[in-house]
Order: C-alpha cells, then sequence, then structure tokens
C-alpha cells in the first residue's frame, strides 16, 4: 500500500485534518480511495448540505473555487471542498494564491488524475509548502502480488501462490481493475477463505488451466502437447487473451528462466528475491533452467522480438494471432 494513503486514513480517524490535500499520479487508485472516503466519514450526513462541495475541473474556474473554500462552515466544524479533475481545469495555476495561504476553517482536496503536476512549474512550491501531497504511481508487476495480498488480508482472507500469480498474470498492474475484480470475487465467499485457482474461474472467469501461466510454463518446461493446446485456446478465445498481453508476459518469464541459470548457486530464498516470485516457484525456474542452454535463450528473445513484431505487421504475410502463436511455440521448443 501507498504510506502517505495509508497515513491520511490514519489521521481521519482521529479526526486530524490538514487544510489541503493535493492527490496527482497516473494510478486512479489510491485518489480515488481517498476521494470516497471524504466524502462519506469526514461531515456527518446533516453537515454535509451546507458544507461538502464537489466540483469539476472542466466546468470550474478558479473564482468560483476561490468562492467555496473561503466561505465558512454552517453547523458545522469545516468546509469540506473536493476538486475532481484539476488536471482539466483551464485556470488551475490562478489557485496558487490560496495553496500559499489557505483557509484554516476549510478542508480543501484537489484530485489531479491521470498525470503528475510539473513540479517546476511556480505552484508546485506553494502545494509542497502547505499541503499532504499523496502521488499515486503506476507500479511494476512484481509488486502487485504484495498489493493482493494486503487488500485481500483487510477483508479477512488469503490467497494460494498460483492464485496470486494468475491474477497479477492476467490483470497486470491497473489497481482500480485488479480490486474490481477481487471485490467481485470475495462477495461470493465465506470469510477468512483461502482464494484458490478454483474461486478465480468460478468467479472471475479466468481458466485455470488454460491461462498465460499455465503456457509460460508448459514452455519452460518444453511441454509441447501442453503449450500448443493453450496457444490454441488463445486463438479460439483471443479477445480475453490478446497476443500483446502474452508476448510480454513470456518474455518476463524467459528472463526468469535465465536470471535463474546465471544463479544456480543461489538458494531458494535468494532466488526468490532476485526474481522477484514466491518461493513456492524456484523449483518450477530451476527445472526450466536445466532444459535451455543461455544460446537458446537468447535465441528464444530474439524469437519474441521477431514474433512481437509479426504481430503488429511487420512481415507477418497476414498471420493471424493463431498461427503467430502456434509458429512461435515451434520455434521456442526446436
Amino acid at each position: 500500500m501507498n504510506k502517505i494513503y495509508d497515513q491520511i486514513l490514519t489521521d481521519w480517524k482521529s479526526q486530524k485534518y490538514a487544510p489541503i490535500y493535493f492527490l496527482h499520479g497516473d494510478e486512479e487508485f489510491y485518489i480515488k480511495k481517498i476521494i470516497d472516503k471524504a466524502e462519506s466519514t469526514i461531515l456527518s450526513e446533516a453537515e454535509k448540505a451546507f458544507n461538502q462541495i464537489v466540483l469539476y475541473g472542466k466546468e470550474t474556474q478558479y473564482k468560483s473555487v476561490l468562492d467555496h473554500v473561503y466561505q465558512f462552515p454552517m453547523m458545522a466544524p469545516y468546509r469540506l471542498v473536493i476538486l475532481k479533475e484539476a488536471q482539466s481545469m483551464r485556470d488551475f495555476d490562478m489557485l496558487q494564491s490560496y495553496f500559499e495561504k489557505p483557509a484554516d476553517q476549510t478542508i480543501f482536496i484537489v484530485s489531479y488524475t491521470h498525470k503528475k503536476l510539473d513540479k517546476r512549474k511556480k505552484i508546485w512550491k506553494s502545494i509542497s509548502s502547505n499541503a499532504i501531497i499523496l502521488e499515486s504511481n503506476k507500479i511494476y508487476e512484481n509488486k502487485v502480488p504484495a498489493f493482493i495480498k494486503s487488500y485481500i488480508k483487510e477483508k479477512g482472507h488469503t490467497m494460494d501462490p498460483v492464485a496470486m500469480t494468475l491474477m497479477t498474470s492476467y490483470l497486470g498492474t491497473n489497481l482500480s481493475k485488479i480490486s474490481n475484480e477481487l471485490d467481485k470475487l470475495m462477495i461470493n465467499l465465506n470469510e477468512k477463505s483461502k482464494i484458490s485457482t478454483e474461486h478465480i474461474q468460478k468467479y472471475i472467469g479466468i481458466s485455470k488451466d488454460y491461462n498465460i501461466f499455465e503456457f509460460n510454463n508448459a514452455l519452460g518446461s518444453r511441454n509441447g502437447k501442453a503449450a500448443f493446446s493453450i496457444a490454441q485456446y488463445f486463438s479460439e478465445n483471443s479477445k480475453n487473451n490478446p497476443i500483446q498481453m502474452i508476448l510480454p508476459s513470456l518474455e518476463n518469464h524467459f528472463m526468469k528462466i535465465l536470471i535463474a541459470k546465471q544463479n544456480s548457486g543461489s538458494n531458494e530464498r535468494e532466488l526468490a528475491s532476485k526474481l522477484g516470485v514466491h518461493p513456492f516457484f524456484i523449483k518450477d525456474y530451476k527445472s526450466a533452467a536445466t532444459k535451455f542452454s543461455p544460446e537458446e535463450l537468447l535465441k528464444i528473445f530474439r524469437t519474441i522480438e521477431d514474433y512481437d513484431k509479426k504481430s503488429k505487421g511487420v512481415g507477418s504475410r497476414n498471420l493471424s494471432q493463431g498461427e503467430i502463436l502456434q509458429e512461435l511455440v515451434y520455434k521456442i521448443l526446436n
């Protein structure tokens, strides 16, 4: 989880509020969570009617924002003003004077989503001096399992390593998408359940047998029958299994095999750390590392690069996704 996000929520539980919260970055998940929490908890239902204002950057001018933030609360300890989509506000920089000297009676929350405010701007200096700043960045894939573990732990669940990897492989790094799918899954489970691949297949619709994780494992173990079978399934279900998602995952898998080969003397804990995977999977990577020479692995990387180009129409001879995958499997295994 984001440390600033956690600190904001901890402070709010104690009704400790700052005059300004500036939330920006290209990962909307934490920003939206803070906004939702503010709208539902800072003021009571009776206080909201006169004191809680939500503005949208695209349809708001700075003078309107100033009118609201400088007003005094009515029968409430604070006035809560939320400016959403501030990145779309044409005269946002005109709010600098307020950021320099915010009103004591107002909690002003600014949501600047899908991008970061340019820190070279003069207004940034004023914001950084007087606001609590949450910078919400896209996370790397190797950080997704920790996010999933933390998210489901809050709701009393755990997840087995294979299911965790399956979720990560299919849902990528979009935290909003991941959290939505997890919520959909957990609503169907009993309290304190351990989430398995069967749960994921039943409630999210990801096949526990025909998925990127199993495809990578089949190729890594040189199991041609399984690899061709999964490739065929992908070609028949290309909408849910686009080749643009399959190839980067496959390249990443073989990079881990190469690292495992280069670090054959490392113990399981050290190797798990270097690969960024759960120790549960180390035996698979160690086994795969014995099945490919360094020269074969380098050839595989070149092959994946070639077929990535073909998938984008470069020298593909109008091949379908299924034909590209079938050819790729053959070349990796031979």
